[in-house]
């Protein structure tokens, strides 16, 4: 129960993290939560089982703009680490 408690406290951490830093250094991205913010707190709630549900965002899911938002390297890295340790973490509850 600690070990999954923690993953989920990393992962909405970081989703959270994540999005303030592209709010503020990536213009694309603050354009678009100019429009479409409000699906933020939604998917950094999803985010704390995945924190890959952010690749949703700009996934261009059935050409809607709501979902053609661009992450900056810095955070598809970020997105990308976290999730391998949540990986890591997930064996861990497993085993």
């Amino acid at each position: 129960l600690v070990i999954l408690m923690f993953s989920t406290f990393i992962n909405i951490t970081s989703s959270f993290l994540i999005i303030i830093h592209e709010i503020g250094k990536n213009p694309k991205f603050s354009k678009w939560f100019s429009e479409y913010g409000f699906l933020l707190p939604f998917f950094t709630i999803l985010s704390a089982g995945h924190i890959e549900t952010l690749y949703i965002l700009s996934s261009k899911l059935g050409m809607l703009k709501l979902f053609r938002t661009t992450f900056s390297k810095t955070a598809e890295n970020a997105i990308f680490w976290v999730g391998i340790l949540g990986l890591i973490i997930g064996i861990q509850i497993l085993f």
